[in-house]
């Protein structure tokens, strides 16, 4: 019998077993192009943390729209 329940990883990724975790976790991150991407997105993850961390959960779905989804939108 299987398990449906997800298993927690260390890595900072979903791996469908198209790539090895070993490209995706040491020699992916190593490249030229990969260092570039990570530097050009640090101010689009900046602004989605602060956005994150003025959220506050909510049952109501249009409050959670207005407050989380517009904002990264």
């Amino acid at each position: 019998m299987t398990s449906l329940q997800p298993t927690l990883t260390a890595h900072p990724h979903r791996n469908r077993r198209l790539f090895s975790d070993h490209y995706l976790d040491v020699l992916l991150p190593g490249t030229a192009e990969w260092r570039a991407g990570v530097e050009e997105a640090a101010g689009v993850m900046a602004e989605i943390r602060a956005v994150f961390q003025r959220f506050t959960p909510t049952s109501n779905e249009a409050q959670t729209e207005q407050h989380l989804v517009w904002p990264l939108w």
